[in-house]
């Protein structure tokens, strides 16, 4: 038989369930998408849709093409095909000969045969008769686990043969369902949580509550990239920066809040519905998970969202950190280089139990938001490369510990600090520390997770101070080279 060029075909699970008219819709959005995906990677390809399959022609890269189908949402699996018309079953039996009597020598096999159409044969009748075929070039047939498993789907009058199933991510096509608003921290769990999202076909946004710009942005814009590069095709997401430092002062330094951690979270949810009704987001997503940090406890999960009435959508309330870090690593979105949560923040005295009725009686009269939103910063999706690019430009992290810096440890709250030579100092009192021994001095901010330094850091340099940050294990790497004098 006369074999064409290699084509894509191009599986869906869920949209097959599907009604005629949501059915047709989602095809569509999907095909939308994987063409989207292609160009941003200079590519081009035809696409034609035929009885719940999508095929894919006319492309120039095979690499490009398989990198993008993996990672558009809606695709069940895909497989690289030779394709070929027929007239009956020996136009199979001969060309799968033809393409696979050299590749068995000394190889087990199997086939496996899907046929649709009105044909004078059987799926059954491909089997047999090409295992037949090519018994006396192998090795026999091992059903189980063959060393090459021979696929061959009849279409009318048109036969693909191929060799493996390559998975996809699967759910929706992006964009296919409602949008949604991410809030965003410089943790592992939010971008994976709206990772989950999108394969449900959620248009995402972000808001990044920052506490240190561009600091903590730096880390958030790194770990989101790959989200919306490699999965986003389909939709140039907002990304919301929003500068939240004068939140953790009202929280922290003016005396009306006991319950910080848990305030801190109901205010960032008023943030994010503010933000997400203004675009037309049906609601907000959280990395939130029962009991991994102080705020997720199921009491003050309830206290956070009493009486909020924007829907709020966990999809890893139920995961190990395990489990989320495995994902942040297979979909891109994990760096290494985790920042630490918002709570981290809190951690000297954190509440695990708070009362509905005191975070309300405490948040009555909060009125930030507005202030708050004056000051944030909105780009899209599109254009994340080029702004992560700019801010690093920008970073003020000390990867070299200035033989004449103060060394502040901002992390330790029992005992003594475990850096030699430093000063331990609780976050409230770093203005008066610092105005008590001199403006005009150095000041490297550390912590275990480095939240709390790369938040004070960049106030005090706010506020004219020459201050860096960095993170506990970090300066202990500087420290044991023995290039740095410590000083104080």
């Amino acid at each position: 038989m006369n074999f064409e060029d290699p084509i894509y075909i191009i599986r869906y699970s869920e949209i097959g369930l599907k009604g005629p008219r949501a059915r047709n819709r989602m095809e569509q959005t999907l095909v939308k998408n994987i063409l989207e995906g292609l160009r941003k990677k200079g590519q081009n390809a035809v696409i034609k849709r035929e009885k719940g399959r999508i095929y894919l022609s006319s492309y120039s890269r095979d690499d490009i093409v398989s990198y993008v189908l993996e990672r558009t949402m809606g695709i069940k699996t895909f497989s690289l095909a030779i394709t070929g018309k027929i007239n009956g079953l020996s136009d199979i039996v001969d060309g799968s000969v033809d393409l696979y009597s050299s590749k068995i020598h000394g190889k087990t096999y199997a086939v496996r045969s899907h046929r649709r159409g009105t044909h004078t044969f059987r799926s059954s009748d491909i089997v047999r008769g090409v295992g037949d075929a090519l018994y006396p070039y192998s090795s026999g047939v091992d059903l189980k686990n063959p060393d090459l498993e021979i696929f061959i789907e009849v279409r009318d009058n048109r036969v693909y043969f191929f060799n493996s199933k390559i998975k996809g991510p699967g759910g929706l096509p992006l964009g296919s369902e409602g949008k949604l608003t991410a809030l965003v921290s410089g943790g592992i769990d939010s971008p994976v949580a709206a990772w989950q999202m999108m394969k449900r076909g959620c248009p995402v946004d972000i808001v990044f509550c920052s506490l240190a710009h561009p600091q903590d942005t730096i880390g958030m814009i790194k770990s989101i990239i790959p989200l919306y590069e490699d999965w986003g095709h389909g939709y140039n997401a907002r990304i919301h920066i929003v500068d939240c430092s004068m939140l953790i002062d009202e929280l922290t330094l003016s005396g009306k809040y006991t319950l910080p951690n848990i305030e801190f979270k109901r205010a960032i949810y008023m943030l994010a519905k503010k933000i997400g009704l203004a675009s037309g987001s049906c609601g907000i997503i959280t990395g939130e998970s029962v009991g991994q940090v102080s705020s997720q406890t199921p009491e003050n999960l309830m206290a956070i969202q009493s009486g909020f009435d924007f829907p709020i959508y966990r999809p890893l309330i139920s995961w190990d950190k395990d489990e989320t870090t495995d994902l942040a690593r297979r979909i891109g979105t994990f760096t290494g280089e985790n920042i630490g949560e918002y709570c981290a923040l809190f951690a000297e005295k954190p509440v695990i139990k708070a009362k509905v009725s005191d975070i309300n009686r405490e948040m009555v009269n909060y009125k930030l938001t507005e202030d708050i939103l004056r000051l944030s910063i909105t780009l899209r999706s599109s254009d994340l490369v080029e702004y992560y690019r700019t801010l690093l430009r920008e970073n003020a992290e000390q990867t070299e510990v200035p033989e004449e810096a103060v060394l502040v440890d901002l992390g330790s709250s029992y005992g003594d600090s475990p850096i030699p030579n430093s000063v331990k100092v609780h976050p409230a009192e770093i203005r008066e520390f610092v105005n008590r021994n001199g403006r005009d001095r150095v000041y490297l901010l550390f912590c275990k997770k480095g939240l709390q330094s790369t938040h004070w850091s960049g106030i005090l340099r706010s506020e004219g101070i020459k201050a860096f940050h960095t993170t506990e294990s970090k300066l202990r790497e500087k420290l044991a080279t023995g290039k740095v004098k410590d000083q104080y």
